[in-house]
């Protein structure tokens, strides 16, 4: 009997909770700093929540956007939250970055950040 791969064993898995995707439990899994490191939206949610001043909401929808490059309408679905709420959430996370860079220009620290990001839709 030959052992041939099942779908499962070809989805990626998430290197810190083990998680593979699950789309209906809003769950997706994707390459992370390197090809053999995959992370879910819930795992980047929690690393973006603990290490940057973005709030919980604001970094589930950061992850989502990071891991799914999903479009503000389908945010608003996956989420349950009206489609001007994503893209306040879009324009508070982009407002954060911005200031976080304006902080390190001053400081002189910004010799390996890109410019800021545009703050309009």
């Amino acid at each position: 009997m030959t052992d041939t791969p099942t779908d499962a064993e070809d989805e990626p898995e998430c290197t810190l909770c083990g998680a593979t995707e699950e789309p209906e439990q809003d769950i997706f899994v994707a390459p992370w700093k390197d090809i053999n490191t995959c992370i879910c939206t819930v795992c980047l949610t929690e690393e973006i929540h603990d290490r940057t001043v973005l709030s919980q909401r604001e970094s589930e929808v950061a992850a989502h956007i990071r891991i799914t490059r999903a479009t503000p309408a389908t945010l608003s679905d996956r989420l349950d939250i009206e489609r001007s709420t994503v893209n306040e959430y879009r324009r508070r996370i982009r407002e954060k970055i911005n200031k976080s860079y304006e902080v390190m220009k001053m400081l002189g620290r910004d010799e390996r950040l890109t410019k800021p990001l545009r703050t309009n839709d």
